[in-house]
């Protein structure tokens, strides 16, 4: 076979747990035979019956169904990392092996001339720093009706694209200067309305404080962060085909209507000028966000929105707890399997209460008990959470024992950082995390608070202390025995002054009768770990 019928572009496939999907995706990319071929897969999770035999498959598919000559690198996990973890660290993989590449997820079917559309792209903007991203994307191509082959754009598409190494090196999992961003003319300037703006807002910052797993909001941020340039086709080169109940964010009903049929693109044409074109970004956005119904949905939605304008907010949070459908995450999946169903939950570090939310509204029939010491994230904490009736808030901190300590509150990137321990490498590894307040504030020993309390039975425990997990189990003797689940934050460096060490804590909860169900050890310092009592 000729040299120039094989794919030049390195290519990076990301798949999971999808044999069906996969196929049809693999299938185009066989008939373009990359030279480099880079293949990564998250690994199953736990709490899934059947996944396992899924990722493998999967795998096997890939592995065995490569006819031509090429080179394969493979990331295969064991652990199930999520997916801002798993694809956004096997993007950065991906890059530590060559310079720029295509991106292709297992449900996104390229249309043949995306891999040459991406080829001659990313050879013609190599050396422009403005231009980070390529799509292979457009869910409105009427909107651009020129001889031009494609368009410049502030609304990059990850549904099969392509990028260089310079441009993902700004990639910030952190996304350490959001706040800042967020309120600069040159990002409102991004979107055509304030309700869209403000949807990206919350979308990004949901993002950051972990309530959504996304690596393509992180991707995002960095692209408007460095106030990048992308590229739209004239035409769709990508159909995503994931839609349903096994897609990890494609789910919404009526999502499928952007599965657009992708259409061919050859002999390009391009620009005479990086303008960007605000039209079609500003009619692609809507259409993405906002859709198009029939006029029966859309009068339906409008009388649903006004009415929700009209409700008192009360009411808004009491039909949201007991009405709205609700889908827990992952972790908190995992646990309910060693749980009763209405257990007695303690929440220490509870910060502004999302975890405190989801908890109450998975445990129903559940009594929570969340503990806060900082003033004015209690206020949140108590905001966000007082129409629960089976939560109770305490602006303490679990201690060794009663009293009053100093915590040095964390400031700048975000505020979710503070300790009862001076922090140490904390500051090296997360460098626009700052330290400068230190306050004083009430603690507990949590066996005296159980005694006050009358909680005689702990049945799940989750500890986001900032390195005091240690000291407050190791105090509280008693109604430590009566634990049947402890997820707790863990740390493997010197993260804050003293800090107990993972290694040790295993140990201590060992001797203590816990056992390993889910280890997490996927941030530098540490992670997070399910301990659960032996049977």
């Amino acid at each position: 076979m000729p040299e120039s019928s094989f794919l030049k572009t390195p290519l990076l496939f990301l798949v999971f747990n999808r044999p069906d999907v996969t196929q049809v995706v693999f299938e185009k990319i066989k008939q373009v035979r990359p030279k480099q071929l880079f293949i990564a897969a998250d690994g199953p999770r736990p709490h899934k019956p059947g996944e396992q035999e899924k990722t493998e498959k999967v795998r096997e598919l890939i592995l065995q169904g490569i006819d031509w000559d090429c080179e394969v690198k493979t990331l295969f996990r064991e652990q199930n990392l999520g997916c801002a973890r798993a694809v956004g660290g096997a993007i950065t993989w991906f890059f530590e092996h060559v310079a720029q590449g295509i991106i292709l997820e297992d449900d996104c079917v390229p249309d043949t001339s995306f891999f040459s559309f991406c080829e001659t792209l990313l050879d013609k903007y190599a050396d422009d720093d403005q231009v980070m991203h390529i799509s292979g994307l457009n869910l409105h191509p009427k909107t651009h009706q020129t001889n031009e082959s494609y368009y410049f754009s502030q609304h990059p598409s990850i549904w099969g694209w392509a990028t260089w190494k310079k441009s993902w090196d700004k990639y910030d999992f952190e996304m350490a200067q959001l706040d800042q961003l967020i309120t600069t003319p040159e990002f409102s300037s991004v979107f055509p309305t304030e309700d869209l703006k403000q949807h990206l807002v919350n979308q990004l910052s949901g993002t950051k404080n972990g309530q959504i797993d996304s690596w393509g909001y992180r991707w995002l941020y960095a692209f408007w962060q460095n106030q990048g340039i992308g590229i739209t086709p004239k035409v769709n080169l990508v159909q995503n085909i994931g839609f349903g109940e096994d897609a990890t964010h494609t789910t919404q009903p009526g999502i499928e209507r952007l599965g657009i049929a992708s259409k061919s693109l050859a002999n390009l044409v391009h620009p005479t000028s990086k303008e960007i074109n605000r039209q079609a970004d500003a009619i692609t956005l809507k259409e993405y966000f906002i859709g198009k119904t029939p006029l029966k949905d859309s009068l339906k939605n409008g009388m649903k929105t006004t009415i929700a304008q009209l409700l008192p907010k009360k009411l808004k949070h009491f039909i949201k707890v007991n009405f709205l459908k609700f889908t827990p995450s992952e972790e908190k999946q995992l646990i309910a399997q060693y749980l009763p169903p209405n257990p007695v939950i303690v929440e220490a570090g509870a910060h502004v209460g999302f975890d405190s939310a989801q908890m109450a509204r998975y445990w129903k029939k559940g009594q929570l008990f969340c503990f806060e010491p900082i003033p004015h994230i209690y206020d949140q904490l108590l905001e966000n959470t007082r129409y629960y009736k089976n939560i109770k808030t305490y602006k303490l901190a679990l201690g060794e024992k009663n009293g009053k300590s100093d915590i040095y509150v964390s400031q700048g990137a975000q505020n979710a950082s503070s300790s009862l321990l001076a922090p140490q490498d904390h500051l090296e590894i997360y460098p626009d995390i700052k330290f400068d307040e230190k306050i004083e504030i009430e603690t507990v020993n949590l066996d005296d608070w159980a005694k006050q309390a009358g909680v005689s039975k702990i049945d799940f425990m989750w500890l986001d202390l900032q390195g005091f997990e240690f000291p407050v189990l190791n105090s509280a003797p008693n109604i430590l025995k009566t634990v049947t689940a402890i997820y707790t934050e863990v740390h493997t460096q010197e993260t804050y002054t003293g800090v107990t060490q993972y290694v040790e804590l295993r140990q201590f909860l060992e001797k203590a009768g816990f056992e390993v169900k889910h280890e997490d050890l996927s941030y530098q310092e540490g992670g997070n770990v399910l301990f659960v009592r032996k049977t």
